[in-house]
């Protein structure tokens, strides 16, 4: 009786503990910027990035989505996160691939899949996402260099970027500056400015206190197991 006890403990404590190292597994697509105006005619630089946390991958499949009536994708060039790379744009739609050519040189971390040049076609607002969903072949993904080819990407974590287009002249696309004006010299030294007030939501996003609330959770799990099997044993 005891030991069938014991038995049942171990294969609980086996898949509450598959749980919980799964539940670590995360990675995210974002942009370099959450949001842009420009003007009719500009053009926009977009940098699609890919965070796997600390689980190494071996390959991505991106698409990325836009209103093609306010935007049109001009080019795509290539990232440094996986060494070979392809793409292709379709309207209101971009493909990105990346995939390593040495499997023992999987990359983890934060990196550049890649650089998305857009134009502006007219005045509007747009919305660039990631097509992410789990009932869906040709949806974005981040494969696990494992065995099963895992998918580690979480699509309710990737970013978005909203855009806003003026009705302004077309341009360079970059944030005007204003001209100077001339003042007299100071009278004493610059009253110092106050340091800037960092919005907790836009700082980095690691998982670190998930994961150690998940282990933690799993040890006391482990411990309150290991007692009650030890006086099961002792009976």
């Amino acid at each position: 009786m005891k030991y069938a006890t014991a038995a049942t403990i171990g294969l609980f404590l086996f898949f509450f503990g598959s749980f919980f190292v799964r539940a670590s597994e995360a990675a995210s697509l974002n942009f370099s910027q959450t949001s842009f105006t420009i003007n009719v005619g500009d053009t926009m630089t977009v940098d699609a990035k890919v965070d796997a946390g600390t689980d190494k991958v071996s390959s991505a499949n991106v698409y990325v989505t836009y209103d093609s009536t306010v935007l049109e994708a001009t080019s795509v060039t290539d990232g440094s996160f996986f060494p070979v790379t392809s793409h292709s744009i379709a309207a209101g739609r971009i493909y990105i691939s990346g995939v390593v050519n040495d499997i023992n040189l999987a990359p983890s971390g934060t990196g550049k899949l890649a650089t998305i040049i857009f134009k502006s076609l007219k005045s509007g607002t747009a919305t660039l996402a990631f097509d992410c969903s789990t009932s869906s072949n040709s949806t974005s993904k981040v494969i696990k260099n494992d065995v099963n080819a895992t998918n580690v990407l979480i699509c309710a974590q990737n970013g978005t970027a909203a855009v806003t287009v003026g009705s302004g002249s077309g341009g360079s696309g970059t944030a005007p500056t204003s001209t100077p004006t001339p003042t007299t010299a100071a009278a004493g030294p610059a009253a110092p400015t106050s340091a800037p007030i960092v919005n907790p939501s836009t700082l980095p996003q690691t998982g670190f206190f998930d994961n150690t609330k998940n282990f933690a959770t799993f040890g006391a799990v482990l411990f309150v197991a290991g007692v009650s099997l030890r006086m099961l044993l002792k009976l």
